[in-house]
């Protein structure tokens, strides 16, 4: 990857990904910019966002700096404030990791009351496009929704009650780990990733995705202090689908834990795998003793992601006695066949399978 943060504003103007020479970031647009909405005050402002008065691009007077260059990670700090509130945004590439990396630092101290309204925090990831689509992760699949922006921009939302036509975000939708952005017409896309927000939206061809809200009621400061924030941005091509934005998501979220112990003898080699599943798209999200209570007898839940119909192979590399399919309560459904430690079962679109596996 290559990218440009120009000094002074800290905005990223440019994200050239090297493999195939393409720019992710629209002419005149910035990307993962701060971006300030001024919500007029209402009651009850913590279950709803209100009308968009104004919004206030946080890209000037802002101190940047390289605090990190190593053959294995370079970072670029930018600092910055918002009234009371300061901001330190650490952006990083790392080697053979074709994404970028951002880690937010807020100490917010904004409070929202009557006279001023609610301030909403959000960072905004334009596409070098002319026409995209999103597809937002929701629990055991994904959606795409459509770009309506006439309909859902918040200043045209019910609570606007005047004719002010600020183009401001539009409204916000759930999604999980991941949203992907994408352009078939122009064979680009970029997959944002977090650990932690959960509303989105789209307006032409930007993702907001919201941070912080100083809501006022019923609890007057429930964003006061300190947040940390990570996110993350995947370039693509349309060579690209939702198991690769699910495997990005999972492995943001799940670190790896490392565990030291003294040395000693053991029955595994030094690389193991305990199975393998092929294709791709279908996703283990869960394994656990069963309810049954014996110690070899284990549950394993799995489901499709890219929307199709799949004939699955999962492998085992320890002996198994036996593979029942069950129900979530763990109540049999029927047998698996297996073959050398290896099942082949049917998956339907987006199917969520649970497999109750006994090991001999």
């Amino acid at each position: 990857m290559k990218l440009t943060v120009q000094n002074g504003s800290g905005n990223i103007i440019s994200l050239i990904d090297k493999r195939n020479k393409k720019e992710y970031v629209a002419e005149g647009k910035s990307l993962a910019l701060l971006q300030i909405l001024k919500e007029s005050s209402y009651g009850s402002d913590a279950w709803r966002i209100g009308q968009i008065l104004k919004t206030i691009n946080l890209d000037r007077e802002n101190a940047v700096e390289i605090i990190e260059k190593g053959p294995a990670k370079a970072t670029i700090r930018t600092k910055q404030k918002y009234n009371n509130s300061e901001i330190v945004m650490d952006i990083s590439l790392c080697d053979n990791i074709p994404a970028v990396f951002f880690k937010l630092d807020v100490n917010w101290l904004e409070t929202g009351n009557d006279k001023n309204g609610t301030d909403l925090l959000k960072v905004l990831f334009p596409l070098n496009a002319t026409h995209s689509s999103v597809k937002y992760e929701i629990p055991f699949g994904s959606i795409e929704r459509v770009n309506k922006s006439e309909i859902l921009s918040l200043s045209n939302s019910p609570n606007n009650n005047s004719s002010l036509e600020t183009k401001g975000s539009g409204v916000d939708v759930p999604a999980q780990k991941w949203v992907d952005i994408f352009s078939k017409d122009n064979d680009i896309g970029l997959c944002i990733v977090n650990n932690g927000k959960y509303g989105f939206d789209k307006v032409d061809n930007v993702i907001g995705m919201s941070l912080i809200r100083d809501t006022y009621k019923p609890d007057p400061i429930p964003e006061v202090g300190q947040h940390s924030i990570e996110f993350c941005v995947y370039p693509h091509d349309n060579d690209w689908d939702d198991s690769l934005s699910a495997k990005y998501g999972y492995e943001f979220n799940e670190e790896v834990d490392t565990v030291y112990f003294k040395p000693h003898e053991g029955i595994l080699k030094d690389n193991f795998e305990f199975l393998s599943v092929k294709p791709s798209n279908i996703i283990i999200t869960g394994i656990k003793k069963s309810e049954e209570g014996d110690d070899n007898t284990f549950i394993f839940r799995a489901y499709e992601i890219n929307g199709v119909k799949v004939k699955v192979e999962i492998k085992f590399n320890l002996s198994i006695e036996k593979i029942k399919e069950v129900d979530l309560l763990e109540r049999d459904l029927n047998e698996v066949k297996f073959v050398n430690d290896t099942a082949q079962i049917n998956f339907s679109p987006y199917e969520i399978k649970t497999l109750k596996v006994k090991f001999a």
